[in-house]
């Protein structure tokens, strides 16, 4: 599952129990926003992770590159 189901998943589980009544409007908008901040620090630290593997397998070329 994707990052944007795992979203969409959650935010319809929020939309649920706000329908329910379970959650107030300001918790309800309270956890979409959470809900938000978190996907967005995935997002970045997933763009980290791949920039990371990126630098590493440059550096790899490099040294391969300076040893012949």
């Amino acid at each position: 599952m994707s990052n944007v189901d795992n979203f969409v998943t959650e935010a319809k589980a929020l939309e649920a129990e706000f329908t329910a009544g379970n959650l107030s409007a300001s918790e309800y908008k309270e956890l979409l926003k959470d809900l938000q901040s978190t996907k967005l620090i995935e997002v970045a630290a997933g763009d980290l992770a791949t920039l990371s593997r990126l630098n590493e397998m440059i550096d790899g070329l490099i040294a391969i590159a300076s040893a012949v």
